[in-house]
């Protein structure tokens, strides 16, 4: 969204200034991104940025060769503790929602589904926590393909992990899961 407003401002001024916001990798195989950051290098959107901004150094080191990145700057996400902070009233209320007893280890993932984000790799993790005894939940919130909904449910099966892991779709207020989780987990 940025960057098609900061082209459209192009091509209807020329002294327009703006910023660039990288918050994704470029991948060849990440398709649509990789299209877009094509794009954007054909226009001359990244050489016409005051700055390019990166959401993390991976996200910038992922970009070498493809944008400047001498003026590249890694500004990382923010948290709000306005809106994100410590209710233990929320997270009493959101696990007797979700079935969760206090006595259960939960971890918490929000993020896309899709293969990148590697979600699947902690579950051979689970599987042994669980094994040993440890009453721990995983809870996945996030949006996801077809595709890559149905391959989360086939690894949640493959390891097993159907009574362990829920996954709980795209939420719009992630904080009662955020009060609810003991760990938040990114791959």
């Amino acid at each position: 969204g940025e960057a098609y407003a900061a082209v459209m401002a192009k091509r209807i001024s020329k002294d327009f200034r703006y910023n660039v916001l990288l918050h994704m990798p470029y991948e060849k195989d990440y398709g649509l991104f990789s299209k877009l950051y094509e794009r954007g290098k054909r226009i001359g959107l990244f050489e016409s940025a005051d700055k390019l901004i990166a959401v993390s150094h991976y996200v910038k080191r992922s970009t070498e060769g493809i944008v400047d990145t001498k003026k590249t700057e890694v500004f990382h996400n923010g948290v709000d503790t306005e809106r994100y902070y410590f209710d233990e009233g929320l997270r009493k209320k959101t696990r007797q929602e979700l079935g969760i007893g206090e006595e259960e280890v939960v971890l918490l993932t929000t993020s896309a589904i899709e293969g990148r984000k590697n979600v699947k790799n902690i579950f051979p993790a689970i599987r042994k926590l669980s094994d040993s005894g440890l009453k721990i939940r995983y809870l996945i919130a996030g949006y996801g393909s077809r595709r890559n909904l149905e391959g989360l449910k086939r690894d949640i099966e493959h390891f097993g992990l159907e009574k362990d892991v829920l996954y709980l779709g795209e939420k719009r207020d992630p904080i009662p899961l955020y009060n609810a989780a003991d760990i938040f987990v990114l791959l």
